[in-house]
């Protein structure tokens, strides 16, 4: 029993260096401003804008200081005929760090659950793959933890169809989020 432990001890100790050249991980909670823009020159939607208060996760893996990938999800808050449900985003996150800040760009595929309102009829829900991509910056007063401001686009481009109805012509579909939070790294950043 006493040679499983030594092995076991020896093997982590023998390890060491390579743990440190692991993938960092990090999350973080963000809340903020989500605004949904929809072309209203058709006069097909009731509204061409709706602003509502945004909450996200996210974590990530830092795999090189200057690389790394991360996933959104959050949703909005409130009841009532509001556009977007959830969204959620995949991306691969480019870093450029300073002393005590990173500044970073994001660029992926994002997920959206949405709810539209037609004039004069019934809402129809809707679930749209989309294209995605944003910056932030992460301003860190402690080694592992930092305060992020973030903005991300969810730009679905024009939309012809939503929920296998066709829409008399296509519509410009976006949706932004401009969200501030904190990110807790698990050891220290990559880049710092």
């Amino acid at each position: 029993m006493k040679i499983k432990y030594l092995l076991l001890i020896t093997t982590l100790l023998a390890s060491g260096p390579a743990l440190a050249e692991m993938p960092r991980m990090y999350f973080g909670l963000a809340g903020g401003v989500g605004n949904v823009h929809l072309d209203n020159n058709t006069g097909y939607f009731a509204n061409n804008t709706l602003d509502y208060n945004v909450y996200k996760a996210k974590i990530g893996l830092d795999i090189l200081p200057y690389l790394g990938v991360e996933l959104h999800g959050g949703v909005r808050d409130g009841e009532g005929d509001k556009t977007l449900r959830s969204f959620y985003g995949a991306f691969v996150r480019g870093n450029l760090p300073f002393k005590d800040v990173n500044v970073y760009a994001l660029a992926g595929g994002g997920y959206l659950t949405s709810h539209f309102i037609k004039k004069g009829s019934d809402s129809v829900n809707d679930n749209l793959s989309t294209v995605a991509y944003g910056a932030g910056i992460e301003l860190f007063g402690a080694p592992n933890t930092a305060v992020s401001l973030e903005w991300v686009r969810y730009n679905q481009g024009k939309i012809k169809e939503v929920n296998g109805i066709s829409l008399p012509t296509k519509v410009d579909s976006s949706f932004d989020t401009w969200t501030i939070g904190f990110v807790h790294h698990f050891g220290a950043p990559r880049f710092r």
